[in-house]
């Protein structure tokens, strides 16, 4: 009669675990569904009404923001229904370690104004960071991850790309690496007086727009 205690015991956490995690991806699934709507009515917006964009352009950043942030099992999840509509860029490291999440704000004009958020994993647990935004930066919108190994350790070359004006554009190479539970520029590129960690190249628009090479923007 113990064993069958023990048994209907056992069965019951089970059928627990089960829930909870239906549950959690149930929550990931309904709150990317807000997100999206919330992006779709920031581009009915776009353009014609400012306050309407900002409004939602907020409203869409702070819920996504607090999605990732707070739940470690978003690193796992497709989004499929953001990139499915275009919304934002999620682009992910080679050996599913690094992983960015990248949308425009449509608060500029012709500079476009772009929110990231970096995600990584170490140590079997997820951790998370947003890049700060100043007056001076617009932001950029990561468009592919490489992965070079050093002497054994994997470093991430991030590919970023600026849009200031219809004409002139930026992209630009971070390197990265996970250190300990951090994520942290790493100086892997030298010259014959320094060596630095980013690389930013600065171009006009319209003298590449036809070139093969864009495929990384």
């Amino acid at each position: 009669m113990m064993l069958t205690y023990k048994k209907i015991i056992l069965l019951v956490l089970v059928c627990l675990v089960v829930n909870i995690n239906g549950f959690a991806q149930i929550n990931i699934a309904n709150e990317e569904a807000k997100c999206a709507a919330l992006y779709s009515k920031l581009l009915q917006f776009r353009g014609s009404n400012f306050d309407s964009t900002y409004f939602y352009s907020e409203a869409f950043e702070k819920t996504f923001i607090k999605l990732i942030t707070n739940n470690p099992a978003t690193f796992n999840h497709k989004f499929e229904k953001l990139t499915g509509r275009g919304i934002g860029f999620i682009r992910i490291s080679p050996d599913q370690k690094l992983k960015t999440y990248s949308w425009d704000t449509w608060q500029g004009g012709t500079a476009h104004m772009f929110k990231t958020i970096r995600q990584w994993k170490a140590n079997g647990k997820v951790y998370s960071e947003v890049s700060p935004n100043t007056p001076e930066d617009f932001g950029s919108f990561c468009s592919k991850i490489f992965t070079v190994h050093i002497r054994n350790k994997p470093h991430y070359l991030v590919i970023t790309n600026s849009i200031f004006s219809t004409k002139y554009s930026s992209q630009t190479v971070t390197a990265y690496a996970i250190n300990g539970n951090n994520l942290s520029k790493s100086s892997i590129f030298h010259t014959k007086t320094k060596t630095l960690h980013t690389i930013p190249v600065d171009f006009d628009f319209f003298s590449v727009v036809d070139r093969p090479e864009r495929r990384w923007s």
